[in-house]
């Protein structure tokens, strides 16, 4: 939603240059994101820049390179701080963080963010390079367009689902705790996991209906 929206925007020929968490709004009722606060917009006519002597606007924290040096912008410098604002999404940490302005300004234009704080698993390495490519320092690197960011993160959702699918599967195709044989009984009984022909005498596995699923999953089955 949030690309798609500033897709529109510079469409528009309007730069948005203050992309944060605070300027996105989450309708209750149908979860989409809705882009706020277009008070220091501007429209691309020319030399656009954000910083000036003695005076920054926008929120360094979620500033592009370019932003942060006070170069001439255009609609990638918005994406730049969307990867901002997934990366802290993903992590819970800014990619770019410092108690002193002009550290902020040093790292995001010198300094990489640390991917490693970002969690294990098949739902973030489909949005990883999707992460990697929106923070580039590069302007020519990133994504050019933000359409181009929606398209791929449609695609990255689709890859989870994918990948949450498979896993129930395996999940599913494996003996649940229920279905293990139990030790061995007393002597002259079968051994652990030997049947008697007739089934007389020894344990029953229990059996699995087609029903049953695992409640969640990404959780470890109990027991194993």
């Amino acid at each position: 939603d949030l690309a798609l929206a500033l897709d529109y925007a510079h469409g528009a020929s309007v730069i948005h240059r203050d992309v944060k968490p605070e300027n996105v709004l989450l309708d209750r009722e149908s979860g989409r994101a809705m882009l706020t606060d277009f008070g220091v917009a501007r429209a691309v006519t020319g030399d656009v820049r954000l910083t000036g002597a003695g005076f920054v606007l926008g929120s360094p924290r979620y500033m592009s390179p370019e932003q942060a040096s006070g170069e001439s912008l255009d609609g990638r410098s918005d994406l730049f701080s969307v990867g901002c604002m997934l990366f802290e999404l993903l992590a819970g940490k800014r990619p770019f963080h410092s108690d002193n302005l002009m550290a902020i300004f040093y790292k995001i234009t010198h300094e990489e963010a640390n991917f490693d704080l970002i969690p294990q698993g098949a739902e973030y390495d489909a949005l990883m390079p999707i992460l990697k490519k929106a923070l580039a320092k590069n302007v020519e690197e990133r994504y050019q367009t933000a359409a181009g960011v929606e398209r791929e993160c449609k695609g990255a959702q689709c890859e989870s689902d994918r990948c949450r699918v498979r896993l129930h599967a395996r999940r599913l195709d494996r003996p649940r705790c229920g279905d293990r044989e139990q030790p061995g009984g007393p002597k002259g009984s079968p051994d652990a996991g030997e049947l008697p022909a007739d089934g007389v005498g020894g344990h029953q596995p229990q059996q699995r209906h087609e029903y049953e699923r695992d409640p969640d999953p990404l959780h470890p089955i109990a027991g194993q």
